[in-house]
């Protein structure tokens, strides 16, 4: 009986001791979970410091060196760099940062508080495009058979260059028409003025006849007569010569009609039609007929548009000055300023568009190149 009951009591030793030792195991466990759980929040409580003042401007990295606050710590360690110094480098990673993400016109525009110089202070960043003022579809007046196109993509042409020509058999043969039609009425004109002087020496006879009482009253009216026919005729005849000018001139306008010309001086970038096909100034007949023939722009009218959020819309006003760097070409500043801002917003996008003119124009700024602006103050 002593045997077993000291069996038992060593079973409830060794029991109790097993749980002391999974209490002190669970009591570990835990306080390493809170250790790691109270460590991830301080960590992510860092993060969101850091973040948070970065964007905001109040921390900035710049190469291998920490910047906090930019009054102290920037006076202490590079007494020559100010304030202005640290705002560009923002503006810089937010110019970057908006060319990356631009789609589409004007898509992204940023406040700023960065400098660009001692006296120039960038407050806005936003993206467009290069476009033409002047660009034209140029088509024919008439409709008609293609016969020649001169002019490819790429050329340069002046103004009143021809750049086609429509079929004209049917106007040039018109246009004949009515000059021998002309030559007619003017190889009358002589005959009427001889008949006209003979007229005139026939009723001067019969005058002086008739005062001796040699010829009658009716001969004398009779000469009269066909003098004042003669006479009516010659002046149809001229009339009927300046209406066949008139008419020689709307034909000849007609026939002019028949070759295309350039309206201004430029550069073809798209051609629209070739020889051969029928072109029309308008889409009446269907798909098989061209209304255009080439696009011309002007490269003298090249100029910015940009779209700004309407809630920046007040840092823009016309005249001022931009900094326009192509997407093409870093690095290289466009020199340029605001012409005018569209006074009407865009409902559904919420921004207006902006015209900014470029000062100083050159071979590399061509329609559709990206650009992105910094407006200064």
């Amino acid at each position: 009986m002593k045997q077993l009951g000291g069996g038992f009591v060593s079973d409830k030793k060794h029991l109790l001791e097993k749980l002391k030792n999974d209490t002190s195991v669970n009591e570990s466990g835990i306080r390493s979970k809170v250790i790691i759980f109270i460590s991830l929040i301080i960590f992510f409580w860092l993060i969101y410091f850091c973040l948070f003042y970065i964007n905001n401007g109040d921390i900035v990295f710049d190469g291998n060196s920490f910047e906090g606050n930019r009054s102290d710590v920037v006076s202490e360690k590079h007494p020559q760099i100010d304030e202005v110094t640290i705002s560009s480098k923002i503006s810089n990673n937010s110019s970057t940062g908006d060319h990356a993400s631009k789609s589409e016109l004007g898509s992204e525009s940023h406040p700023l508080i960065s400098a660009s110089g001692d006296d120039e202070v960038v407050v806005l960043n936003a993206s467009g495009y290069v476009v033409a003022r002047r660009a034209a579809t140029v088509s024919a007046e008439l409709s008609g058979l293609l016969r020649q196109v001169l002019v490819e993509e790429g050329d340069r042409v002046s103004k009143g260059q021809v750049l086609a020509v429509l079929d004209r058999a049917l106007a040039a043969a018109d246009l004949d028409l009515v000059n021998s039609n002309m030559q007619v009425k003017r190889v009358a004109i002589p005959a009427l003025k001889a008949d006209i002087h003979e007229s005139q020496r026939e009723a001067a006879r019969l005058k002086a006849l008739r005062k001796s009482q040699f010829v009658s009253e009716e001969l004398f009216t009779q000469a009269q007569t066909r003098l004042l026919k003669h006479e009516n005729a010659l002046l149809v005849a001229n009339a009927e010569v300046e209406r066949m000018k008139a008419e020689i001139q709307l034909k000849q306008l007609k026939y002019d009609k028949h070759s295309v010309r350039a309206p201004f001086d430029g550069v073809v970038i798209e051609k629209n039609a070739q020889m051969g096909e029928i072109v029309s100034p308008d889409s009446a007949g269907g798909g098989f007929t061209r209304t255009g023939i080439c696009t011309l722009v002007d490269m003298a009218s090249l100029e910015i548009e940009v779209e700004v959020n309407e809630a920046y819309i007040q840092k823009v006003f016309s005249g001022q000055k931009v900094n326009a760097i192509l997407d093409a070409y870093k690095g290289e500043n466009i020199p340029s300023y605001v012409e005018a801002i569209i006074p009407a917003a865009d409902r559904a996008k919420g921004v207006f568009r902006v015209r900014i003119k470029i000062t100083e124009l050159n071979e590399t700024i061509l329609p559709g190149m990206g650009v992105t602006v910094s407006f200064l103050n």
